[in-house]
């Protein structure tokens, strides 16, 4: 299990290397052929599991306060992938795609009526409706804010 909290928090600072060399010690070093824990020297611990599962989500998306940070400590080692259904704080459903280590789309789907706050990106991004048509995106102190009408799927793309 504690390989699994330091990837968590490895995950959590962004550090998405560190946080990958120890979830990597985790899958190698302990577990058994069916993946599952193992406490030295055979005891089943599902601390890691578990652990193991809530560090790879902290490496794609993070919600705290109800504001959103998409791909916050994706290591080199995953240049191109993509994830569907990610929940996060706020009622929000996240689907995210990355090419190059880099975000190339990210869906964002609220439960209610919101204001949506999301981690300012390292490139510049357009935020389309589910119409297709560029919202108004506010960037107050590093964070992008725009209003997102409850079960209608928003994109963000790079612009």
């Amino acid at each position: 299990w504690s390989r699994a909290w330091t990837a968590c928090c490895y995950a959590r600072a962004g550090d998405g290397e560190q946080a990958f060399r120890h979830l990597e010690h985790l899958i190698t070093d302990f577990t058994s052929t069916t993946l599952l824990d193992l406490h030295p020297v055979t005891v089943f611990q599902i601390d890691g599991n578990l652990g193991g599962t809530a560090a790879v989500l902290e490496m794609l998306l993070q919600s705290y306060r109800e504001r959103l940070h998409l791909l916050p400590a994706l290591p080199a080692a995953w240049p191109d992938g993509s994830v569907r259904g990610l929940r996060a704080r706020g009622g929000y459903e996240v689907d995210l795609s990355w090419q190059g280590g880099r975000l190339s789309a990210a869906k964002i789907t609220a439960l209610n009526d919101r204001q949506c706050t999301v981690k300012a990106l390292p490139m510049p991004v357009t935020v389309l409706d589910d119409a297709g048509q560029a919202v108004d995106v506010h960037d107050e102190d590093g964070w992008l804010r725009f209003d997102l009408p409850g079960e209608r799927p928003y994109q963000l793309l790079p612009a």
